[in-house]
């Protein structure tokens, strides 16, 4: 299991009223947020957001009506604790569990994995990928490229081809003006989006 160590970023980030993932960054206004939210597919209802931090994807959703219902995980404790604080709505559902372990208690119409995959192999992705797959009919993914140590997008097309299909890919450049309005140094700038479907 990971290791909780976060915890000093989330006191930051919401003491500055903002978490630490460019998504979580972003105000619902910004094209960024909004063109993550726009992949959603239109029959999705229940979600489940894995590695959640904060939680302020997943209640933009419901606020949005995009989603009926989320359950959050994360990692860090810490994060539950003041997610859980944060959204004090009944459609938002707060644990703590990791990403590598996780077995959802359920099924779900769409798992939201934002911006996590990039820390771990493309092995353990395989791994998280199978873990999920029998509970859901959608997947989406965020990458921030320059992050991509370990694999590419490419690979983790080909690597879980056998689980899902592309249904969709979409490519944005956030240009300077919202990097800084974001919180983001302007260099980190690739985001690539990826909604995939199960594959029957």
């Amino acid at each position: 299991m990971a290791k909780d160590n976060i915890s000093p970023l989330v006191r930051r980030s919401v003491a500055q009223g903002r978490g630490p993932n460019c998504y979580n960054f972003a105000p619902p206004t910004n094209t960024y947020y909004q063109l993550i939210a726009s992949l959603v597919p239109e029959d999705a209802r229940k979600g489940l957001d894995v590695g959640c931090f904060l939680g302020d994807f997943s209640s933009h959703l419901v606020q949005r009506g995009l989603l009926a219902e989320v359950d959050c995980v994360d990692l860090s404790p810490a994060a539950i604790e003041h997610a859980r604080k944060r959204h004090r709505d009944p459609r938002l559902r707060f644990s703590v569990g990791d990403a590598e372990t996780y077995q959802p208690q359920g099924d779900y119409d769409v798992v939201l994995l934002m911006g996590i995959l990039e820390r771990f192999t493309l092995e353990r992705v395989v791994a998280i990928m199978r873990n999920i797959h029998a509970h859901t009919r959608y997947v989406l993914v965020t990458f921030t490229e320059q992050c991509m140590r370990h694999f590419s997008v490419a690979e983790f097309h080909h690597e879980c081809r056998t689980l899902f299909r592309l249904k969709k890919q979409v490519t944005y450049t956030i240009c300077e003006r919202e990097a800084f309005e974001a919180g983001l140094r302007p260099q980190t700038n690739h985001h690539t989006f990826v909604l995939l479907g199960r594959i029957e």
